[in-house]
């Protein structure tokens, strides 16, 4: 579980850096973060080293079914209140620069998997 939360929270970090540049998304430090944001990224990178094939693709489609189940629908905006997130839609519609934090996350999971 140590390796699986280290490597979550180094994605983390790296997508509030990139969000930062795109003005999107996170906005807090790991451990500001809430509870949900968290177990995404643990789900993420257990996703990941479980199926080490996986697409950016297959990353989002995973994310999207969790929050699904979770009851969490697509919204203008990101409201934990609400569960609305803008990217609960296929991952050939969200945009571009949302794509590539999944191309990063990929590439952080994968060199780290061995650590």
């Amino acid at each position: 579980m140590r390796k699986i939360a280290f490597i979550a929270k180094v994605c983390y970090s790296a997508l509030l850096e990139y969000d930062k540049t795109i003005d999107f998304g996170l906005q807090k430090d790991w451990n500001q973060s809430p509870a949900w944001q968290q177990e995404d990224f643990f789900r993420m990178v257990n996703f990941v080293l479980n199926n080490p094939k996986c697409s950016p693709d297959d990353i989002h489609e995973h994310w999207l079914e969790n929050k699904r189940i979770e009851g969490w629908k697509k919204g203008k905006e990101i409201d934990e209140k609400e569960k609305a997130h803008p990217n609960l839609t296929p991952f050939s519609m969200i945009p571009k620069d949302q794509k590539r934090k999944y191309d990063v996350l990929l590439g952080i999971i994968k060199e780290m998997k061995d650590m």
